[in-house]
């Protein structure tokens, strides 16, 4: 492959992320302006769930870079701790099925920051993986939120070496 269209391939795959991001800040604030309650005085730690959905971008060791997106469903703070399920398809046709733990601290009414660990298996390739990361949520609402991850995966089967860096950003909406 060309450099050149290497290089408009990357270009244009960030410019969809950045659509993806876009659409999901633009949701977010058309749910604000349709009615939601205003944020809480105080940070509640009830039991719910949250889906949310997002758009990915997958770095692997050779400096490769594949996008996507994808959603998941998570339990929320239940001392802090919530679980979360979560399904990523990218541009190379690959799904990866993901089981995360997550730890959160909130710093403030509407912003708090997280760590997660979990597995992960890719369906396509049948190969499980690990992950370590965190990230930040910021609340628009009591329902509605933002969130920024990063994530390092790394392949467990011993003949798969594939390593790679995540990020994710997308929304996210309690119920």
């Amino acid at each position: 492959m060309s450099s050149y269209y290497q290089e408009n391939k990357t270009t244009t795959h960030m410019k969809n992320t950045i659509k993806a991001i876009v659409f999901a800040l633009v949701s977010s604030i058309s749910a604000l302006q349709a009615g939601e309650p205003p944020l809480p005085q105080v940070v509640a730690y009830e039991p719910s769930v949250k889906v949310n959905a997002f758009a990915a971008s997958l770095l692997n060791e050779d400096a490769d870079a594949t996008y996507g997106g994808g959603v998941s469903i998570e339990t929320l703070s239940i001392d802090s701790v919530g679980l979360r399920a979560s399904l990523l398809a990218l541009e190379d046709e690959t799904f990866t099925l993901g089981l995360s733990a997550l730890y959160t601290v909130p710093v403030s009414q509407t912003f708090g920051i997280y760590s997660l660990a979990g597995v992960d298996y890719e369906v396509d390739q049948a190969f499980w993986s690990a992950s370590l990361g965190g990230g930040v949520t910021v609340a628009l609402s009591q329902r509605v939120d933002l969130f920024v991850e990063t994530s390092y995966s790394f392949a467990l089967d011993t003949d798969n070496k594939d390593k790679a860096w995540g990020v994710s950003a997308g929304v996210g909406v309690k119920f």
